[in-house]
C-alpha cells in the first residue's frame, strides 16, 4: 500500500478511529497489528519477521554475553537477505522497506554490543520497533532510545498532536501529487530515450530529478512524521534544507540525515578508530610524513564509507560509482582546504552572501551531476549522458512529455516550496488562531485534489526510495 493510495488512507482511518479508543495498555500492541498487516499486504512479511526473529535472539544472547561472534552472525544472516534482494542476477524481488528496517535493526544490535541502549526484552515490542508502519517504507532511520521514547508509552489524545500531523501530512502530498508525480513522466520519457535526448535536454532532466526527488522523498517524510504524531509517536526529522549547502558535506549534513548519521556511527567512526586503521596510520606517517599519512587513514574510511552507502541504495555499478563519486569529491575539497582559506583571505568578496549564493548553486549543480548515475542506466551511459551537456545543444522543448499545464502549475509548486522553507511564513502561520489554521489546511486539500496527478485506480506513484 502506498501512502498516496486510497486503500492506504482507509487502513489509517481504521487505525487511528480504533487507537484512542482501546485501553492505553493496548495501543502499541495495535500499532503492532497494524504494522504486520500493512507489511503482510505488501507480500513480503516473512523477510521482516525473520529480521525480527534474529534481532530479538541475538538481543537476549548479547545481554547473557557481549559477544562479537553473536553481532557477526547477525549481520550474516541481515546483511546477506538485504545484498541477495539488492544484486539484480539472484532476480529476488525487493521487499518494502528492507533497507530500512534492516539497518534500523542493526543499529539497535550495534548500540545493544556497546551498552548504548537497554535490551527490549518483550518480542512483540521489538517487532514493532522494526516493523512500525509510518516509517517502513522510506525511513527515517530511528535509533531504539529515540523512538521507543513515544512508541511504547501510553499517548492521550491531542488536538495539537492531530493538528501539526495533519499538516504535515498535507504538505507532503502536496510535495509528492503537485510536484513530483506530475514532473515524473518528463524525467522517465528522457531517461529511457539517450539516444534522442542528449545534451540540453539531459542538463534539463538531471535539474528536473533533483525537484522531484526532493519533493517525493521528503513528501513521504512529511507524511511519516504527520502519521506518527496522530498516534503521539515523535520520528526524527530527515532533511534540514539541502538545497542551502554551500558544499558537499554540508549538503550530506542536511539531505537523509538519518541514514548519514547512521555510516558515520556505525561505520565511519568505527572503522577510523580500529586497531588495523591504527596501525596503518602509523605506517602510512612514518613512510608518507605526518601531514598526508596522518590524513590518508581517513581518506580510505571515507572511500569505504561512501563504497557502503553506494550499495546500501543498489547493488549495481550505478550506484556504487554514485556513491565513490561524492566520497572522492569529499576527499577532494578536503585537499583544497588550504586553497580555500587562503583564496578567503585574499579575496574579501568571498565573504559576502553573493558568493555564498555562488556556493549553493555550485553545490547544487554538482550534486545534480553526481545524482545523474541515479537517473540511467549503466555508468557508460551516464558518462556518455553528462559528457553530452558540454556539446552544442538543440533546442529543448519544454513541454517535453508534459502539457504546458504542467509545467506551470509544478513551477508554481515549487514556488511555493522555496516560500515555505523560510521561517517568516511559518511562523505567521503559527501565530493565526485556530479556525483559521483550519480553513487555511481545507483549502490546501483542495488545491491538492484539483492540481494533483492520480494514477491507475487513483493510487498516485509509488515513492522512489521505495526501491531502496
Amino acid at each position: 500500500m502506498s501512502f498516496t493510495s486510497q486503500n492506504f488512507l482507509f487502513f489509517l482511518t481504521v487505525i487511528f478511529a480504533v487507537y484512542y479508543l482501546v485501553p492505553h495498555k493496548f495501543r502499541w500492541a495495535l500499532l503492532l497489528i497494524g504494522s504486520l498487516f500493512f507489511y503482510a499486504c505488501s507480500g513480503f512479511i516473512l523477510y521482516i519477521l525473520a529480521t525480527i526473529i534474529t534481532t530479538y535472539i541475538a538481543g537476549i544472547l548479547l545481554e547473557k554475553k557481549r559477544s562479537r561472534l553473536v553481532v557477526t552472525a547477525w549481520f550474516i544472516i541481515n546483511a546477506g537477505w538485504l545484498l541477495m534482494v539488492k544484486i539484480p542476477s539472484f532476480g529476488l524481488l525487493m521487499p518494502l522497506g528492507i533497507s530500512f528496517y534492516t539497518f534500523q535493526s542493526a543499529s539497535y544490535i550495534l548500540d545493544l554490543y556497546r551498552k548504548k541502549t537497554q535490551i527490549e526484552r518483550n518480542p512483540l515490542k521489538l517487532a514493532l520497533f522494526v516493523s512500525f508502519f509510518p516509517q517502513i517504507i522510506q525511513g527515517p532511520i530511528s535509533r531504539h532510545n529515540d523512538l521507543a521514547q513515544t512508541l511504547f508509552n501510553p499517548q492521550e489524545f491531542s488536538i495539537a498532536n492531530i493538528s501539526y500531523g495533519m499538516r504535515r501530512i498535507l504538505w507532503g502530498f502536496f510535495k509528492k501529487l503537485v510536484i513530483a508525480d506530475r514532473l515524473l513522466p518528463a524525467i522517465k520519457l528522457m531517461s529511457a530515450s539517450t539516444e534522442t535526448f542528449t545534451g540540453g535536454y539531459a542538463a534539463l532532466n538531471v535539474l528536473l530529478y533533483a525537484v522531484v526527488l526532493y519533493a517525493d522523498f521528503t513528501g513521504g517524510i512529511d507524511i511519516t512524521i504527520g502519521i506518527a504524531r496522530f498516534f503521539g509517536v515523535r520520528v526524527s526529522e530527515n532533511f534540514n534544507k539541502p538545497f542551502y549547502s554551500a558544499n558537499i558535506a554540508e549538503y550530506w549534513r542536511r539531505w537523509h540525515i538519518t541514514m548519514g548519521t547512521w555510516f558515520r556511527d556505525y561505520l565511519f567512526y568505527p572503522l577510523s578508530v580500529c586497531r588495523p586503521m591504527r596501525r596503518f596510520s602509523k605506517i602510512s606517517r612514518h613512510y608518507l610524513g605526518n601531514n598526508f599519512g596522518k590524513r590518508l587513514p581517513v581518506y580510505i574510511t571515507t572511500i569505504v564509507t561512501w563504497f557502503a552507502t553506494g550499495l546500501w541504495h543498489g547493488a549495481t555499478a550505478n550506484f556504487i560509482a554514485w556513491g565513490l563519486a561524492n566520497g572522492l569529491v569529499i576527499i577532494l575539497s578536503q585537499e583544497c582546504e588550504p586553497l580555500y582559506k587562503h583564496f578567503h583571505t585574499k579575496f574579501t568578496f568571498s565573504n559576502s552572501r553573493y558568493y555564498h549564493g555562488f556556493a549553493i548553486v555550485r553545490t547544487f549543480l554538482l550534486m545534480c551531476a553526481i545524482r545523474s548515475f541515479d537517473i540511467y542506466a549503466g555508468v557508460g551511459t551516464t558518462l556518455h549522458m553528462l559528457f553530452s551537456m558540454f556539446r552544442p545543444w538543440h533546442a529543448v522543448i519544454i513541454d517535453i512529455g508534459l502539457p504546458m499545464q504542467n509545467w506551470l502549475v509544478a513551477a508554481l509548486g515549487v514556488m511555493l516550496l522555496i516560500i515555505a522553507g523560510h521561517e517568516e511564513p511559518r511562523r505567521r502561520f503559527e501565530s493565526l488562531n485556530p479556525v483559521a489554521k483550519l480553513s487555511l489546511c481545507l483549502l490546501f486539500l483542495c488545491v491538492i485534489i484539483v492540481f494533483g496527478v492520480y494514477g491507475y485506480g487513483y493510487d498516485a506513484n509509488q515513492f522512489i526510495y521505495n526501491r531502496f
